[in-house]
């Protein structure tokens, strides 16, 4: 529905709970036939959804109480699966979080950042084990060099091409990304 008021000059719906008649999507977008269009999504029904519609697909597993690489390859083959032949022309984005840069173990930066008040940490940190959030592609630790790494490794394993980071967390992956 988003796509038709945003490609037509006018847009009408006759739907079972609604109905819309001759809606026009103003202003009009530049982009034709519409902007790109991200869905976020974590279960199999939503990603599929986005893998069909979608221009760019966004990963979120951050809340789940496995944020972990196999749980990521789960969900890439599921939006491969519905993908439907366009898996190649749809970037895949994920939310992470972004420690500040530190040479202690990742268990324990995680944990530093949960109790220096980064609500962002202690949100994740109170439905996830922080082990998992230690080895969780979605949380990155360590010097800026090893956070670039796994940056890295995230696009060339995963085909991750974008990432999306609460703003306080914006000057640690600023570092990491200066490294790569």
């Amino acid at each position: 529905m988003v796509k038709g008021v945003l490609a037509e000059p006018a847009f009408s719906f006759r739907g079972e709970f609604f109905a819309i008649d001759s809606m026009a999507g103003e202003p009009p977008p530049v982009q034709r036939p519409h902007p790109p269009m991200m869905i976020g999504a974590v279960g199999p029904r939503m990603l599929a959804l986005a893998a069909r519609e979608a221009n760019i697909v966004s990963i979120n597993i951050l809340r789940l109480a496995d944020p972990s690489a196999a749980a990521l390859d789960q969900r890439i083959s599921w939006i491969q699966e519905a993908a439907d032949g366009r898996f190649e022309s749809l970037e895949l984005q994920l939310p992470l979080a972004v420690a500040p840069p530190s040479d202690r173990a990742p268990a324990l930066a995680i944990e530093d950042a949960a109790r220096s008040g980064d609500p962002f940490f202690s949100r994740i940190v109170a439905i996830t084990e922080v082990d998992r959030l230690a080895a969780s592609p979605f949380v990155l630790t360590g010097s800026p060099g090893q956070m670039a790494e796994r940056l890295h490794a995230l696009g060339g394993r995963h085909g991750i091409g974008a990432v999306m980071v609460p703003m306080p967390h914006m000057e640690a992956l600023g570092a990491a990304i200066a490294r790569m």
